[in-house]
């Protein structure tokens, strides 16, 4: 059997933020920067491959991380607040990780060979977007979750499903 390229970069970006979690688990605020860090740096790489495959790829792309990223960054900083940030080096600090995805397009701009680098950058990306919501964000929703929440977010997975179908 041949594995593709794009479920090896899926399982590499698993793997990558298991080892970082369990290498720097204890010290939670600095490993929420850096994986924000790498988060954003991919999403910038991601950005930028996209809009070389094409304009429309590259703004459902460019949707798809702002949906993302709106309470991802939120989240984050109640991260690094109750890891003992003070507000200011909280925001200093979700700011500082925002430049790692300029730098992230920029190189990603910079690739001739846009969809060779695409089928390994997106799926990377797919993978650490499953690593987090499977580690983090699942557990969360089901231990805090009431009923009415539950359909609630049952509701918004099958709103973006939709989404995501109608525009491939």
């Amino acid at each position: 059997a041949v594995v593709s390229t794009q479920s090896t970069g899926v399982v590499a970006g698993i793997v990558l933020f298991f080892i970082l979690d369990r290498l720097l688990g204890d010290v939670v605020g600095y490993l929420t920067i850096l994986a924000n860090t790498i988060d954003n740096f991919l999403h910038g790489l991601a950005i930028a491959v996209a809009f070389n495959l094409g304009p429309t790829t590259g703004w459902l792309t460019t949707a798809g991380i702002l949906l993302h990223e709106l309470p991802h960054e939120v989240t984050d900083y109640a991260v690094l607040a109750q890891s003992g940030f003070t507000r200011r080096e909280a925001m200093a600090a979700q700011l500082w990780t925002c430049f790692a995805g300029i730098l992230g397009s920029v190189i990603g701009a910079s690739f001739d060979q846009a969809f060779s680098f695409a089928s390994i950058v997106l799926p990377l990306t797919s993978g650490i977007f499953l690593y987090v919501s499977t580690t983090s964000l699942i557990p969360a929703v089901l231990e805090w979750s009431t009923p009415f929440e539950s359909v609630l977010q049952l509701a918004t997975v099958f709103l973006g499903l939709g989404i995501t179908y109608s525009c491939a």
